[in-house]
């Protein structure tokens, strides 16, 4: 049996189990997580972003000792300072840590965590920051910043992340060789961080967003573009108008970025329509925008490598001392007592960790529980939205069976996603990387794709929801007419063996091809004709995943 959290017995539960997680200890959440290299000479580069941070801790915690000013560790916990320790490690790199905690001033018992690292890893300088907020009462809502400690370093140093610098800044695309630089980081497999490109309206030099104040609320953690409007065509011809940004919108580009599998809305678009209607205007959406981006340093992908916690860091220390100690012959009642110390500091990280991981647990149950609500809320929309068209098109005229009274065709390919959109919804949807195929295509018989299209989105998608033998009838004249053949594609138990070939990811699950359209058998692909689709029995109709040309499979 599943107890129904709404219900009231199911509320007052929730209440119990968080008054009991509040009595076991405190509620840890990662705020912000910032990784990237200094610019400049490395070892002069993490003596000064050293210095800088320890200014900082010290403006927070009072004064340090002379250890710290050094480079070595070091640890205050005087009564009336705020706790601060730091450690060093000499192998396998040279790698420094500090932890500094500091009291919030309006809200009892929370406090914010910092967490700076520093190290020599291949000639490189690296920097980590790491934030968290730890509270141990109540555990109010706060607004997610970056720590002004980013902005000191990279003002006074230089911070690069994914070869760009952190700016406090938006980068406006001035000439082609920056806009070549801008499609290589859109496209970089390794880019950690979103892009935020602000597209220029042409008939105006006004963002629909404050650029410069989104550049600078997610400095270290995403990336933030100016692109003029002569140079967004620039982008619609390399990417194609699904994955472009112009008119004044604002569109995010997240890591991964891949046009030919990817699905538009995976990288989101906002108008400026749409900005203008969010709750606070545009600036509400820069908040928007911001916290997301904010949120998303703390789950990219082996960002806990890149920037270790302070209690990893502190464990190994306290191993390489042992070591160290060891090799230098220390007596057996000092490699004793380190060890002693080792397990005490063991049983506190695994207190801490217990804590930091039921509150990532909490955390993402939030954020699963928030996302069902958006999904059952789209979906409700959605499907008014289907029973809507369908009933707009119950209203036409009847046609008689087998017939295709198709609107105007265009007379390229590259119209085809516009197309779709306004002739075929509800009916049939072309993935993009079926559009981006299409328009590198040499295919020649352009009005037969089309024409195949309509054939799938009416005749065979009568066939498939209403059924009958006069659905089947018209389809099967509708293929002879064409000249074309409808078959299962090359899928199946061996669909697997040919990688990402025959599928493609459908409402964020991969989805195969399981069907196609085949015309001409000629090897020739300004003539041979595949249509590659599958049907989507929840939604209704047909997912065409890719098109005109044969898919490669390891025999061909």
């Amino acid at each position: 049996m599943v107890m129904d959290m709404g219900s009231p017995a199911g509320q007052q539960l929730a209440m119990l189990r968080d008054l009991l997680r509040k009595q076991q200890g405190a509620s840890i959440r990662t705020v912000s997580i910032i990784a990237g290299t200094l610019v400049g000479e490395p070892s002069r580069s993490i003596a000064e972003a050293r210095t800088a941070t320890l200014h900082w801790v010290k403006n927070r915690s009072g004064p340090l000792p002379k250890e710290a000013w050094d480079g070595a560790p070091f640890e205050v916990s005087a009564v009336g300072q705020q706790p601060v320790r730091a450690v060093r490690l000499v192998t396998p790199v040279e790698y420094w840590a500090v932890q500094a905690h500091d009291q919030d001033k309006t809200v009892a018992g929370r406090s914010w965590v910092t967490e700076v690292s520093l190290a020599n890893v291949g000639g490189k300088a690296m920097l980590g920051v790491r934030l968290t907020c730890v509270s141990r009462h109540d555990d109010p809502p706060f607004v997610p910043t970056i720590p002004g400690l980013v902005h000191q370093i990279a003002d006074r140093i230089g911070i690069g992340v994914d070869g760009t610098p952190a700016q406090s800044t938006a980068w406006t695309i001035a000439d082609d060789t920056q806009f070549q630089q801008l499609v290589a980081l859109l496209l970089a497999r390794g880019r950690r961080l979103p892009v935020f490109v602000v597209s220029v309206p042409p008939d105006s030099g006004a963002c629909a967003i404050d650029a410069d104040v989104l550049a600078k609320a997610v400095r270290g953690v995403a990336h933030v573009v100016i692109l003029p409007a002569a140079l967004s065509w620039s982008l619609t011809t390399r990417f194609g108008k699904e994955f472009s940004v112009f008119n004044g919108a604002v569109r995010t580009y997240r890591p991964g970025f891949d046009p030919d599998r990817d699905e538009p809305f995976s990288h989101p678009l906002a108008l400026p329509t749409r900005i203008l209607d969010w709750e606070g205007g545009a600036a509400g959406y820069t908040t928007f925008l911001a916290e997301n981006a904010i949120h998303a340093s703390t789950r990219q992908k082996g960002v806990d490598e890149l920037v270790p916690s302070y209690d990893l860091v502190r464990r190994r220390f306290l191993q390489q001392q042992q070591e160290l100690a060891r090799a230098g012959g220390a007596a057996e009642s000092t490699i004793i007592a380190m060890q002693e110390r080792q397990i005490e500091q063991l049983r506190e990280d695994i207190e801490s960790d217990h804590e930091t991981y039921q509150s990532y647990v909490d955390g993402l149950e939030a954020d699963l529980h928030s996302a069902q609500l958006l999904i059952n809320e789209l979906e409700a929309r959605e499907h008014h939205l289907l029973a809507r068209i369908e009933a707009l098109a119950a209203m036409q005229p009847a046609r008689a069976v087998g017939s295709s009274a198709a609107p105007q065709l265009p007379s390229t390919l590259e119209e085809l996603g516009p197309w779709a959109d306004r002739e075929l919804a509800g009916r049939l949807t072309i993935h993009s990387r079926a559009i981006r195929g299409a328009k590198k295509s040499d295919f020649r018989d352009i009005p037969l794709v089309y024409k195949a299209l309509l054939l799938l989105a009416n005749e065979y998608r009568d066939m498939r929801v209403y059924g009958g033998p006069e659905h089947v009838a018209a389809f099967a004249t509708g293929l002879q007419e064409l000249g074309l053949k409808e078959e299962p594609s090359f899928a199946g138990a061996g669909a697997h063996l040919e990688g990402d070939t025959y599928f493609v990811t459908h409402r964020g699950r991969p989805r195969e091809l399981n069907r196609h359209l085949k015309g001409s058998n000629s090897r020739q692909e300004q003539y041979c004709l595949r249509i590659y689709f599958f049907w989507d029995t929840e939604r209704g109709e047909v997912v065409v995943g890719w098109l005109p040309s044969h898919l490669d499979t390891r025999a061909t």
